[in-house]
């Protein structure tokens, strides 16, 4: 198990290597991703947490790349969240809704049958008219 000053000084070399570009990578929502943050590092994710130096050491580290604009302005993701009260209604208004787009579906469909017909029953109408001159002219016998 290393030490609290080496897990300090291994973030601190590390983090003097990299550059504005590089610790985009490591972002989270103007943080650090501490599970990369980790494995790049090579130090203990938990010691992020726990090592109190480590942890402010990370933080002044991401207040100032906030302030270059490498990160985004920590959201506070917290006070965004808000309890949704249980909605009884949604389980008849989803049967409802998929109730709604089927009947939809079939009234389209019945249009679509009823203009089919429509334009048969025109021609079998003709038909008819056409037979029924053709009987008094007498073409066709009855």
């Amino acid at each position: 198990m290393e030490s609290k000053e080496s897990n300090v000084n291994k973030f601190l070399m590390w983090a003097a290597t990299q550059t504005d570009q590089d610790f985009k990578e490591y972002g989270l929502g103007g943080t650090f991703n501490k599970a990369k943050l980790a494995q790049a590092t090579t130090i203990g994710r938990s010691a992020f947490d726990q090592n109190d130096v480590l942890k402010a050491a990370v933080e002044a580290l991401e207040v100032d790349l906030r302030d270059k604009e490498v990160f985004a302005q920590k959201s506070d993701t917290k006070s965004l969240k808000t309890v949704k009260p249980y909605d009884q209604d949604s389980t008849r208004r989803s049967i409802e809704s998929k109730r709604q787009s089927s009947l939809e579906a079939e009234n389209i469909e019945l249009k679509a049958r009823i203009g089919s017909l429509e334009s048969r029953l025109i021609k079998y109408e003709r038909l008819e008219d056409l037979s029924q001159t053709l009987l008094d002219l007498g073409v066709i016998p009855q």
